[in-house]
């Protein structure tokens, strides 16, 4: 594997968790709400908020979908878990 196609697909444990996308995103709206930014340095922070954003919604909608799945109960009268894949439900 070249080291293009190390970079084309970034791996699964190099996305943020929820918590460390959110913290990222609190700080960025810190500093634009300052009013100190010059204005090149603003529209980028404001990009990259806009993709936190997206990416905490959709970890959340991930959760809310697995949340409403929560259906029946095992054998033993524990709450039975069912996957739900993301990829498939948009």
């Amino acid at each position: 594997m070249s080291e293009e196609d190390k970079t084309a697909t970034p791996s699964k444990a190099a996305e943020p968790t929820f918590e460390q996308a959110l913290a990222e995103l609190e700080e960025l709206v810190r500093k634009m709400e300052t009013g100190q930014l010059p204005l090149d340095r603003m529209i980028e922070c404001y990009e990259k908020g806009g993709k936190l954003a997206k990416y905490c919604r959709q970890q959340l909608d991930s959760l809310e979908k697995k949340i409403s799945v929560l259906s029946g109960s095992g054998s033993d009268g524990s709450p039975k878990w069912e996957n739900f894949d993301t990829a498939n439900s948009r």
